[in-house]
């Protein structure tokens, strides 16, 4: 697995024929025989991580099977902040269109808060988390307006983006309170409109993608 991590990482070319062979259905499966491997896992995830930033492969990823597997995987793994920066990473690249709100009824949104939660201390993964719930933030509130369900608070994000802010501070930490930032303003903007929303302005770019340590 650390091997295709590695030829798939900032090589498109790789990406597809990775992704032409059917490499992404073996990943999969090999992530749900072996749940409790974390290092597998950490592989696996980053493999789909830089999948993830090509257009091509991005197709392949959006049939739900490998989100499927990325979700579960976070939920096993929750005390893993290696795991859950990939998975994030993930979830950010494909976050687009349908793509994204197959993501949140999926409960991917609540995947990232529990992250954040879990991790807040982990500048990287917190970087990704908060940068993950800022691109959601408009699709959440197309599906429910108000920024509210009834498993996820949109006061509550805020108040995590809010912590974040105050806990990453100084000039190394940079790239964190921009996107600590950045999520506190779409979701405070979506908690404050009870119809119709506008759409925030979001991070569009893919994340950068992971080599094999």
């Amino acid at each position: 697995m650390a091997a295709v991590r590695s030829l798939t990482a900032h090589n498109d070319e790789n990406k597809v024929q990775v992704v032409r062979k059917g490499a992404v259905r073996v990943i999969i499966k090999a992530m749900i025989r072996y749940l409790a491997d974390a290092e597998l896992q950490q592989e696996a995830c980053g493999v789909l991580r830089n999948l993830s930033s090509s257009v091509e492969a991005k197709e392949a990823l959006a049939d739900g099977t490998a989100l499927d597997g990325v979700l579960k995987i976070m939920k096993f793994h929750a005390s893993n902040p290696v795991i859950q920066e990939q998975a994030c990473v993930f979830l950010f690249n494909i976050a687009k269109g349908k793509r994204a709100h197959k993501i949140i009824d999926k409960r991917g949104v609540e995947s990232a808060v529990t992250a954040l939660e879990k991790h807040i201390d982990q500048a990287s993964l917190v970087e990704e988390a908060c940068g993950l719930l800022w691109k959601l933030a408009g699709p959440f509130s197309q599906m429910f307006p108000g920024g509210q369900n009834t498993r996820v608070s949109g006061y509550h994000v805020i108040s995590l983006g809010k912590q974040v802010v105050a806990i990453h501070k100084g000039k190394d930490k940079a790239a964190v309170q921009k996107y600590g930032e950045g999520m506190v303003r779409a979701w405070s903007a979506i908690t404050k409109r009870q119809h119709k929303p506008k759409q925030p302005k979001t991070p569009l770019a893919n994340k950068d993608e992971s080599a094999a340590d």
